[in-house]
């Protein structure tokens, strides 16, 4: 039986891993580079800390040197969450706490923009229980933010339903024990992680994969 579900949010309930990715880009731009396919796929699903050692990389700087610049950077060109809204995966997660469902968030984002998030989209009455990249030790693929929700749910993991897009984080559900579903756009990103319970591209399919395991 299955008493939770614990979603990330980039990719998941907002439309805004490109979206960092496309910030990013810019932001190198203004002193020349770009980045490349292995810099773009490093940054799918990634922690801030690990956000500063790409882009150090590609600007020739160290991680210290470069988290200042993009967060000023970040502040100065801030997308709105609610034009990103993924709308029916945020209805799905409301549904479910209507149905007694309990909902949390496991992601490697900064807890800053998981509360604009919540705030820009309505949303910050669903989830009972929010983990962030702050709230953690070792980000994703690493367990800890799926096991922290588990935790900080009350609820045994093989009783939890994980929904997350990117590799690295289909990664740390199953290592946290999660029943793991991949909210996958583009088959490009899917995982090879064989555990996955399965792979679903439109918040329909979500839906209609999470009510069939309730």
């Amino acid at each position: 039986m299955i008493d939770g579900v614990v979603f990330d949010m980039d990719g998941v309930l907002t439309d805004t891993e490109q979206a960092w990715i496309a910030l990013f880009d810019e932001m190198v731009g203004v002193y020349g580079e770009t980045l490349s396919e292995k810099d773009r796929t490093e940054l799918f699903g990634c922690s801030d800390a690990r956000e500063n050692v790409v882009l150090g990389r590609v600007l020739d700087m160290t991680p210290e040197e470069v988290a200042p610049l993009k967060e000023q950077w970040c502040a100065a060109h801030q997308f709105g969450y609610g034009e990103l809204a993924i709308e029916g995966n945020l209805q799905l997660a409301r549904a479910l706490r209507c149905r007694g469902i309990r909902c949390a968030i496991a992601s490697s984002s900064a807890r800053a923009n998981v509360e604009r998030m919540l705030d820009e989209t309505g949303m910050d009455d669903v989830f009972t229980v929010v983990v962030t990249g702050d709230d953690i030790e070792h980000a994703k693929p690493a367990p800890d933010a799926y096991v922290a929700a588990a935790d900080r749910l009350g609820i045994a993991p093989e009783r939890l339903i994980a929904v997350d897009d990117s590799p690295v984080g289909v990664d740390a559900a199953v290592a946290a024990g999660l029943t793991t579903v991949q909210y996958s756009v583009n088959p490009a990103w899917d995982t090879q992680n064989q555990r996955v319970s399965a792979i679903v591209r439109t918040p329909e399919e979500l839906e209609r994969d999470l009510l069939a395991r309730l």
